[in-house]
């Protein structure tokens, strides 16, 4: 493939492309992807359907199309405004540009094309669907769409898509999460299904997009202390990719945790946190001189106090 700077800062990683964002739309539609830069995501949602996409910038449309024809796909790229343009599709993509010569804005005025203009539009089709920062607040996110998607890959939160449209059959309604690598979808705005202070035989770290849909509950395991994050749990879980077993908790003061540490005869390999501020560098210092197999130090809150957990790795995926 060929690419350019802005195109590339902007571009679906593939398999986004071809396992979130194709299996939003049916099969055998006429698809407009409004935005299609390098064409990562023209090629996957041809597959399968008549599609064609938009490039304002011709010497970016010139290397969308070659990157297609080099992934099999035969869409047609259409330089132009596809706001301007007078397409028939019932469906359509589009990712705006959130950079300019300044850089990458979370500001929704500078993004490109304009999201009101582009919600208008959009929610004239069957569905459309806008990728966007899922760095963006709620607030903002509900003037859209009550309905959305947060889009995990490779361990982080990487978009959020924003469903309209008047036929949505292929998309759940309200707030979810999925991540790319298994597919696998959990239901968001549901908040915390419990919380407990101190760690079960197994700690569970979620995923990020799951923490940003407010989906936690869907994992049916209670959540660590205070740590809107860690998890834990009797057994493992098979809908959590990061897993570790619990070798000792008890309170998160530093020279008590390395005590527990030396006496467990392990090394710290690893500090993590969640809602605990902590002075990285230093405890690294604290545990340097720790020998044996090696583990991990967790430290979250319970109400106004600091908890910490030693545990080695169970999975981690």
């Amino acid at each position: 493939m060929l690419f350019d700077r802005d195109g590339l800062e902007m571009a679906s990683h593939e398999q986004v492309s071809r396992n979130v964002h194709r299996p939003l739309f049916p099969n055998g539609v006429d698809l407009v992807d409004m935005t299609c830069g390098l064409g990562s995501d023209l090629s996957a949602l041809s597959e399968g359907n008549v599609a064609k996409g938009y490039e304002l910038n011709s010497e970016r449309a010139e290397l969308a199309r070659y990157n297609i024809s080099v992934m099999g796909s035969d869409a047609e790229v259409i330089v132009g405004d596809s706001l301007e343009s007078n397409w028939k599709a019932d469906f359509a993509f589009a990712d705006p540009s959130r950079r300019d010569a300044r850089g990458r804005s979370l500001d929704p005025g500078r993004f490109s094309p304009a999201l009101g203009p582009l919600i208008e539009k959009l929610s004239r089709l069957a569905l459309g669907v806008i990728k966007l920062s899922p760095m963006l607040p709620d607030p903002f996110l509900d003037q859209l769409s009550h309905d959305r998607v947060f889009v995990s890959h490779q361990g982080e939160c990487k978009e959020v898509l924003v469903i309209v449209g008047g036929c949505r059959e292929s998309v759940p309604r309200g707030v979810n999460s999925v991540t790319t690598e298994d597919g696998m979808w959990i239901q968001g705005g549901l908040g915390l299904l419990a919380s407990v202070p101190d760690p079960h035989d197994y700690i569970f770290e979620s995923d990020p997009a799951v923490i940003r849909s407010g989906g936690l509950a869907g994992y049916g395991i209670p959540g660590l202390g205070d740590s809107n994050g860690y998890l834990t749990s009797d057994s493992l879980s098979s809908k959590i990719r990061k897993a570790y077993q619990t070798l000792w908790f008890g309170k998160g003061a530093p020279e008590v945790v390395y005590r527990e540490a030396k006496n467990l005869g392990v090394s710290v390999v690893a500090i993590k946190s969640r809602g605990v501020e902590l002075q990285n560098e230093k405890l690294k210092r604290t545990f340097s001189g720790l020998e044996g197999p090696p583990a991990v130090a967790l430290f979250y809150r319970v109400g106004q106090s600091v908890r910490a957990a030693l545990a080695r790795q169970a999975r981690d995926s």
